[in-house]
């Protein structure tokens, strides 16, 4: 792991320095800040902006016009909008639309596949280009933006309105944009594909699907969000199941009576029959009934498999085939991903004496693999059958017990699978969760040998198959409000991520809660490094905080989050990386100091002469950000003071605070309660 280092900022590209005004977020004109950004995290960092020539102007943007083809989609129409819509809020100006026809040195904009670029000699590969990827080129004065599908389209027009003409898509309710009006349309030659197919950072923004065209802004793809044809579409996932889904295949309820498991089937599960089991956490109603399906029911040893019980009544396997069978056959939507992914357990819930022995001999996981082979057999089967010409697979969530790739190490150091049936049919996904994971370093940290993963974790997954999605986490789960930071690490695991060929990866944050300024910086830097993760983590933080805080107060932002990550850090590399260090390293003279950093900009912010209105909108978010170090000192606050009584006061207070700014949940499950003092 690299060391942190106080770097300068990037200087912010000319256009940006055009910029005189905010709409959005409320920013007056202020003199350009110098900022330091906490984050060395990659020495050879990927410039945003390259491809553009910022010393070669074709012209101000209000002397250009839009065409689109006769034949547009709904899909290049929405990316045409969104380029005249912005245009008009930076200049002022409504660019007029222009008819389509063969290429000519002209001012226009070429959005999507027009006559005009066909016959402009510029190329948009869809297969090199895939779904998301764009070109964005000058011929003459001419700008042509196109992608390998309708939302590669859409992010091209995206890209064109952040980098050339200045808009910064920060928050749901905060976009910054220039009152520019002669903003600049400048020469390029860009070609972007993103390093995964599909993306989220899941706060509580994506997680309550909130504004959809926010999360196009942000260019996510996810499960959890409902995007519209019309705005590019969504990756075609099938979500009528939550995540940890298994039972609610089988159909469960058509399995029980009178509220408990009909013993002709009990066989498929892993309960007696007698057992209530309430954890609406782990699969709501179903898990009433039976902590999971027996994943052996229905395999054999060589790996062949059974749709029936001896006696006529399905195995598990028969239920998740029947289950999959229905819901892929009446599914409109023509999805391609169905997933299927055991319940929230720690521990593999079934001790059938099948499940224990097929544990030794394959690995917990090894026995979800077998498991999962033989659905997708069924199901590819099935397909076949009747006559469906999309692209099926199902995703396999290893999580938990089912983590750890069922393989043996030569000595050579070399791993291969356990069994041969336990390596993944071509049509089935891993979706690896390392929830366990060490996440302040990358997965092939030497640290990661104090985890149950271990530093070959990933190299270990690649010999089960080449078919990968990656959930990963971005903070501590049973501390929402604690400075957790993990930015420094994800440039090294989202590069090993690209290097295997992941296609979708998901970066759960804190999900249920919105108020958390840890996760609204990270949203804007992580979102971009899931395009791509080369990028400048140190212009990102600069960048967002320069936007979404003002000239005055981004640079006492971008000193907290510095000084949290820089000791953070520090405590981690002396203590071997301990991940437990992560919620330890706060002192009494560290949280006073972030505080007072805190305090001060506030300070300045008010002595300044901005607009009350924009003053008040600075002051409330920096103190959301502040809620950060005020919760980990009441956290340790008998450690560092005395008077308990005062404290009751305070954590009321901090409660109150916290509550007044929207906040809800103070971890995972667990609300703000001002009654009863429940802060964690």
């Amino acid at each position: 792991m690299r060391k942190i280092n106080r770097l300068l900022a990037l200087v912010l590209c000319c256009v940006l320095l055009l910029s005189v005004c905010m709409t959005g977020c409320g920013q007056e004109p202020a003199e350009q800040a110098e900022n330091t950004a906490p984050i060395n995290a990659n020495v050879s960092a990927a410039s945003r902006t390259q491809g553009i020539d910022f010393d070669a102007a074709l012209g101000s943007v209000t002397e250009y016009s839009v065409i689109l083809s006769s034949l547009a989609t709904q899909s290049e129409k929405y990316a045409a909008q969104q380029l005249v819509t912005y245009v008009k809020k930076i200049t002022g100006v409504s660019l007029p639309y222009a008819s389509d026809g063969e290429y000519s040195d002209s001012k226009v904009i070429s959005v999507g596949r027009t006559a005009f670029l066909e016959s402009s000699g510029v190329t948009a590969d869809t297969e090199v280009l895939s779904t998301d990827g764009f070109v964005m080129k000058n011929k003459g004065n001419a700008l042509l933006i196109c992608g390998g599908s309708d939302r590669g389209t859409i992010y091209g027009v995206l890209d064109f309105l952040e980098y050339h003409l200045g808009v910064k898509f920060l928050t749901a309710d905060c976009t910054y944009i220039p009152n520019a009006e002669q903003a600049v349309v400048y020469a390029c030659d860009r070609t972007e594909i993103p390093a995964f197919a599909y993306r989220v950072y899941l706060d509580a923004d994506s997680f309550y699907n909130r504004d959809p065209e926010f999360q196009v802004h942000h260019r996510f793809t996810s499960e959890y969000l409902n995007i519209s044809e019309d705005m590019g579409g969504n990756m075609k996932w099938w979500q009528g199941y939550e995540t940890h889904n298994a039972l609610a295949w089988a159909k469960t309820e058509q399995y029980v009576v009178d509220g408990v498991i009909d013993p002709m089937y009990t066989h498929a599960f892993s309960n007696d029959g007698t057992k209530i089991i309430v954890d609406p956490v782990s699969a709501g109603a179903y898990c009433q009934y039976a902590a999971d399906l027996c994943y052996s029911d229905g395999i054999n040893e060589d790996g062949s498999y059974s749709l029936t019980a001896h006696d006529g009544t399905p195995t598990a396997l028969g239920m998740a085939v029947a289950g999959m069978k229905e819901v892929i056959r009446s599914d409109e939507n023509e999805n391609n991903y169905y997933m299927f992914g055991q319940n929230d357990y720690f521990n593999r819930p079934c001790l059938c004496p099948k499940c224990i022995e097929g544990a030794k001999k394959y690995t917990d996981a090894g026995i979800m693999i077998r498991f999962i082979n033989a659905l997708a057999d069924n199901i590819a089967q099935f397909v076949a059958e009747e006559g469906i010409q999309r692209e099926v697979s199902i995703v396999m969530f290893a999580y938990q017990y089912s983590s750890y790739a069922p393989v043996n190490e030569n000595s050579e150091g070399e791993f291969a699978v356990i069994d041969p049936t336990c390596k993944l049919r071509d049509n089935v996904v891993v979706r690896l969760a390392p929830i366990n994971n060490n996440r302040f370093v990358s997965y092939e940290h030497p640290a990661q040998n104090d985890t149950t993963y271990g530093e070959s974790y990933m190299q270990q997954w690649s010999a089960i198959t080449d078919r990968f999605m990656l959930w990963d986490y971005t903070t501590w789960h049973g501390l929402w409000y604690w400075a957790y930071w993990t930015l420094p690490s994800w440039h090294d695991r989202l590069t090993t991520a690209d290097q295997i060929g992941v296609e979708y990866v998901l970066l759960q944050s804190t999900h249920q809660e919105y108020p958390i300024y840890q996760s609204v910086l990270e949203r804007y830097v992580l979102g971009k490094l899931l395009w791509n993760p080369n990028y400048d983590v140190n212009e990102l933080i600069a960048e967002f905080h320069k936007y979404y805080l003002g000239d005055i107060a981004a640079p006492y932002a971008t000193e907290y989050v510095e000084l949290m990550i820089t000791t953070e850090y520090e405590a981690l590399e002396a203590n071997g990386w301990s991940a437990s260090v992560g919620l330890e390293y706060a002192s009494k003279a560290l949280l006073e100091n972030a505080i007072g950093l805190l305090d001060q900009a506030v300070r300045d912010v008010e002595a300044s002469k901005l607009s009350r209105e924009q003053k008040d909108v600075y002051i409330q978010r920096l103190e959301v950000i502040k809620l950060q170090p005020r919760y980990m000192y009441l956290y340790h606050y008998m450690q560092y003071e005395t008077d308990e009584t005062q404290m009751k006061i305070e954590i009321r207070q901090f409660i109150r605070d916290a509550m007044s700014y929207g906040a809800v949940w103070c971890r995972e499950g667990c609300k703000f309660d001002l009654d009863n003092l429940i802060f964690y």
